[in-house]
């Protein structure tokens, strides 16, 4: 009788053991995924801006290339007006800044 209790009171101090690792382990791991959650919503803040900043660049080149556009017709007909009044105006060749294609 007294080896089964001496085997009871070891079996729950090992219990009590594993018990207090455990709780451990999920503290640990609780910290673990709240800062996993701070990233992700950090990273989804940074994506958002990051596509806000996208759409600006491409509307911006939109109405950029509208005014290229409105700019190219107007010099186009302004180029017909003079030569129906008789005034000859040559080509002109614009010079486009080159673009870095370096990575």
């Amino acid at each position: 009788m007294g080896i089964s209790i001496a085997i009871v009171v070891v079996l729950v101090v090992v219990l009590l053991l594993v018990r207090g690792q455990s709780d451990v382990r999920l503290r640990k791991m609780r910290a673990e995924l709240m800062a996993m959650r701070s990233y992700e919503q950090h990273l989804q803040i940074e994506k958002a801006e990051v596509q806000q900043l996208i759409d600006q660049v491409t509307e911006s080149l939109k109405h950029a290339t509208g005014r290229q556009e409105t700019a190219q017709n107007a010099c186009r007909d302004l180029r017909k007006l003079l030569e129906e009044s008789g005034v000859f105006v040559a080509p002109v060749k614009l010079e486009m800044p080159e673009e870095d294609n370096q990575a």
